[in-house]
């Protein structure tokens, strides 16, 4: 039974080299594909090695599949020089995979910096080597240079970069899934696997421990060919790298979405900075003109001085209202992980609305998740809506509904109160309404929607808002 899972491996073996070449060719180009400049693992700042070992062996280990067929209708000398360009591209790609574990070792150790220069040398040395001892007339320096890169490049680097890779389990553990955490420890081991079957099981010869621990040794112990535990290993290792590679576009996803989170605190603190400017300190400065007419009548006029001291109170009521509802803004930056409905409930307790006319919100919204900013501005859209309502339309009641079609969020928010002719822009100011109505028309303008606002005297008034859910 043995022998003929040999025979049909013999007879087979281009289609699992070809396999073989195919996937560590494919999980290098992926990985060099990813885009990693801005992740914060200290894995993404190596990973091009791994990537360029995976391209550079997979091109080896086709090599297996294509030079023999080349054998046939080349010359000796051509058949020869093709053999040597694969074994200097094999021993080109461990120094790749050495050169991707010490730099990703180092990097995790913060010290040892200068052992980067160590896989160039190496190569150099196996080079040389390669170079001295090419004076045999047959075939067998080839294969005992490939031994000696697998023993010299290949087993250490394969090794070290299983174990540099274990090293990231903390740090992708506190950052990232569990998946992503196994996955991980699949890549070490599998690493570690492949610098044993790669590394030190080779092909019977008179080079090192060949002699001992050989291909040949390996298959009868165990009734597998070698190749077939690195194709084994070589797969294992390529879905493992893929599903690590999906961190860091959960990273990228992340990093702009704490990107728009920083932009709308920003741009609100910016808005709130320039409204105390013009509103709140304002009032102030007015406040101490006050106090100081005040001052001047208390002596000569004291019932002026009261009636003033009256009119002051109420204006500074309405200063420490205003900074209440600046507060209450402050806190709603910071809410990045609250729900549109949450924080339209929110805004309504804050008012205490329900206090002062009857609120009935119908939420339906049912689409994808809203981006922070677009939630963001809609509850501040929503509660310029009803500061105007409670301060401006004597209305009774207030309906909020949210709905949405396939690519926009549609908002209505409708009163039964005095309401305003819409041909006149001198009602807005008349009533107040002027900054408050710009202020809602500039957030759709920031989130690219649509905004109609319909009124009618004594009929109350309707705004009606359309949002597309990408792009805002």
């Amino acid at each position: 039974m043995m022998w003929s899972f040999y025979d049909f491996f013999y007879y087979n073996k281009a289609i699992v080299m070809f396999v073989y070449g195919s996937v560590f060719f494919l999980m290098g180009f992926g990985i060099l594909l990813k885009n990693r400049q801005h992740s914060r693992f200290k894995l993404a700042k190596s990973l091009h090695w791994l990537g360029l070992f995976g391209i550079v062996h997979g091109l080896a280990d086709l090599g297996h599949v294509f030079i023999p067929i080349q054998q046939l209708y080349s010359s000796e000398q051509t058949y020869l020089i093709l053999r040597i360009i694969q074994i200097i591209i094999n021993a080109l790609s461990f120094m790749f995979i050495l050169q991707f574990g010490i730099s990703l070792w180092t990097n995790t150790e913060k010290k040892w910096y200068k052992l980067k220069y160590m896989p160039i040398l190496v190569f150099i040395l196996w080079l040389s080597f390669f170079i001295a001892i090419n004076y045999r007339t047959d075939l067998e320096w080839i294969l005992i240079s490939d031994i000696w890169s697998r023993y010299l490049i290949g087993f250490p680097g394969a090794l070290i970069s299983g174990y540099a890779i274990l090293l990231q389990k903390n740090e992708f553990y506190k950052l990232s899934s569990p998946r992503s955490s196994r996955a991980l420890q699949f890549v070490g081991f599998s690493l570690i696997t492949y610098s044993f079957a790669s590394g030190l099981i080779v092909p019977p010869s008179s080079a090192g421990l060949s002699i001992l621990i050989n291909s040949d040794l390996f298959f009868q112990l165990t009734g597998l060919p070698i190749e077939i535990v690195r194709a084994f290993t070589g797969l294992i290792l390529f879905i493992s790298i893929f599903i690590i590679l999906q961190v860091f576009d959960k990273e990228y996803i992340h990093r702009i979405q704490e990107s728009e989170k920083a932009k709308a605190r920003f741009e609100e603190r910016n808005r709130l900075a320039q409204d105390l400017h013009d509103d709140i300190i304002q009032s102030l400065y007015a406040t101490n003109l006050e106090l100081d007419v005040i001052k001047h009548l208390i002596h000569i006029n004291p019932q002026g001085a009261s009636e003033k001291l009256s009119i002051f109170l109420m204006h500074r009521n309405k200063i420490m209202d205003q900074i209440r509802e600046y507060i209450g803004e402050l806190k709603r930056v910071h809410q990045a992980n609250i729900s549109l409905k949450k924080r339209i409930e929110n805004l309504i307790n804050e008012f205490h609305i329900n206090e002062k006319l009857n609120v009935q919100l119908e939420f339906y919204y049912i689409g994808k998740n809203l981006s922070l900013i677009t939630m963001y501005h809609l509850t501040l859209i929503l509660k310029e809506a009803m500061s105007n309502v409670i301060k401006h339309a004597k209305a009774q009641n207030l309906w909020i509904k949210i709905n949405n079609n396939k690519d926009e969020l549609l908002l209505e928010i409708i009163d039964d109160g005095i309401g305003f002719s819409n041909n006149s822009s001198k009602d807005y100011s008349r009533m107040g309404l002027g900054q408050g109505l710009q202020n809602i028309k500039d957030r759709v303008k920031i989130l690219n929607g649509f905004i109609e606002i319909k009124g009618k005297v004594n009929e109350g008034t309707k705004i009606f808002i359309k949002v597309p859910l990408e792009g805002g």
